[in-house]
């Protein structure tokens, strides 16, 4: 889907939002200032209110790394937005929060920078093993 595209629909989605459940407009703000940067080489997409960025329109069709970096939308007593930087989903390295904002721009402009020159000369490393324990997978000790 196209910037200016993903921009009327996380528009008309805040709209809805605001008007069933008093949220405020926190998805058209943030989908904003990414377009205002050099993120919109990417085709932007949400995934469980996170902004996330794919390579080809049509993410799910194919197996492409996805840049190393996501925006998540946090609805509190005050909006914040996530950045993490890593891939959410997939066999590399585990995400790790960056960034908690309430401003949009600032979200934007850390993914930006965690994303340029992005496919990177060196490989992102693989998940390390884990194990479960309990409810939680952990890295397996060596």
């Amino acid at each position: 889907m196209a910037w200016e595209e993903f921009r009327a629909e996380t528009a008309a989605r805040d709209a809805g939002n605001e008007a069933r459940h008093g949220w405020p407009r926190l998805l058209g703000p943030l989908v904003e200032a990414a377009s205002r940067t050099c993120l919109s080489r990417f085709y932007p997409y949400f995934s469980h209110h996170t902004l996330r960025f794919a390579t080809v329109e049509r993410h799910w069709t194919v197996f492409d790394p996805e840049p190393p970096a996501s925006i998540a939308t946090v609805l509190g007593d005050q909006p914040e937005y996530c950045v993490w930087w890593g891939q959410i989903c997939g066999d590399y390295e585990r995400p790790t929060l960056v960034l908690q904002t309430t401003d949009p721009q600032e979200a934007a402009r850390l993914a930006e920078l965690l994303t340029d020159g992005w496919p990177f000369a060196y490989p992102i490393r693989p998940r390390a093993a884990a194990v479960r324990e309990g409810i939680f997978w952990v890295e397996a000790q060596a």
